[in-house]
């Protein structure tokens, strides 16, 4: 019987660290999560969404190989209408995203509290008698959030997290 070979495991997880952590970066700098009530055939309820812009196609395939969902290519995105240059974004939604967000937030420095925000609004979505209201992220944004889009939506019982 084969033993294992505990430098080829060491090797594995220093290269599933850097992999998380380049993509938490990438994240950081061009991403954002948002939690939604989606419309259509294919997206009633909540959907949780994730997306990373970027003009690297390479990176943005790479991101999709790794963590599925799909890259989605714009021309003159944001740059005025003369503009030549184009952009991707690689967008994941659901549980994937949940789970991509869950991976990369340890290696989060500016988006945590965003991150945080939408994950903790996605784990109580189905619970259904309380709005969002008392989120204890940033209040803020909270309130922005048009109410009929939250109807049916609520929290827990609990007013907040303790951790």
């Amino acid at each position: 019987m084969k033993k294992d070979n505990p430098q080829q495991a060491d090797d594995l997880y220093i290269a599933l660290v850097t992999n998380l952590a380049y993509v938490a970066g990438f994240f950081d700098g061009e991403g954002s999560a948002k939690i939604y009530v989606g419309s259509g055939i294919n997206r009633k309820g909540i959907v949780f969404a994730v997306s990373i812009w970027q003009s690297d196609l390479a990176v943005l395939d790479w991101i999709k190989e790794t963590f599925g969902g799909g890259v989605y290519a714009r021309t003159n995105a944001g740059y005025g209408k003369n503009s030549s240059r184009s952009t991707a974004e690689w967008r994941v939604t659901g549980h994937a995203a949940y789970y991509f967000c869950q991976q990369i937030r340890p290696f989060l420095k500016v988006r945590c509290e965003k991150i945080d925000e939408v994950m903790w609004k996605w784990e109580r979505r189905a619970v259904a008698e309380t709005e969002w209201n008392d989120c204890p992220f940033d209040e803020k944004r909270t309130r922005q959030m048009r109410q009929s889009d939250l109807q049916g939506i609520a929290e827990p019982a609990e007013a907040g997290r303790n951790d």
